[in-house]
């Protein structure tokens, strides 16, 4: 009576006989091995657990780095349901090139304005090297105001006329005279 194969996952099959597992321990492999067949070799220390795929022996016991490299290398690839060509889940191209980070555009969903806010609050200030608080590198107080009170010293020029809307205070100390409703200052 022919006793029926069984299957462990997809590496092990083995005989049951009597409920129980039946393996073939031996220094020497089976003469007349059968597809899935497991055979315990002793010949080799530690003991290993070889299975017949139908043309010669596999190894299935303790793998090394090179056995895994190997099984990995037949299952990797396109559908395979590995994503080792992935990085935190996103394809090669979603991060850019860092031989040539000049090179296209950074998308939009990646950098919002308040991100961009964020980020530029965290540099701006004294020290920071930039200074955006200036105008052509000048602070505000080197400007003269439009409104409000300010003392303006040393010499201003004007080219064109100056209106004045309340007062003109003028020292007497300096020349001036009046033509036709205008206050002319030397």
């Amino acid at each position: 009576m022919a006793v029926p194969l069984k299957e462990l996952g997809s590496k092990l099959s083995y005989q049951e006989v009597n409920d129980m597992l039946k393996l073939y321990p031996s220094d020497t492999q089976p003469s007349n091995p059968f597809d899935g067949q497991i055979w315990l070799d002793t010949s080799v220390t530690p003991n290993q657990l070889k299975r017949y795929n139908g043309s010669g022996w596999d190894t299935i016991g303790e793998l090394t780095a090179g056995d895994l490299l190997n099984l990995i290398k037949t299952v990797d690839g396109s559908g395979s349901g590995l994503d080792a060509d992935k990085l935190d889940g996103q394809e090669g191209s979603y991060y850019r090139d860092a031989s040539n980070l000049n090179a296209g555009t950074v998308p939009q969903v990646r950098l919002s304005a308040s991100d961009l806010l964020t980020l530029i609050k965290t540099v701006d200030g004294s020290g920071s090297g930039l200074d955006a608080d200036k105008l052509d590198a000048k602070e505000g107080s080197d400007y003269v105001q439009t409104s409000g009170n300010q003392t303006v010293a040393g010499d201003k020029s004007f080219t064109g006329n100056v209106a004045v809307n309340e007062q003109l205070i003028i020292p007497l100390d300096q020349p001036s005279s009046l033509q036709n409703g205008s206050i002319w200052i030397a």
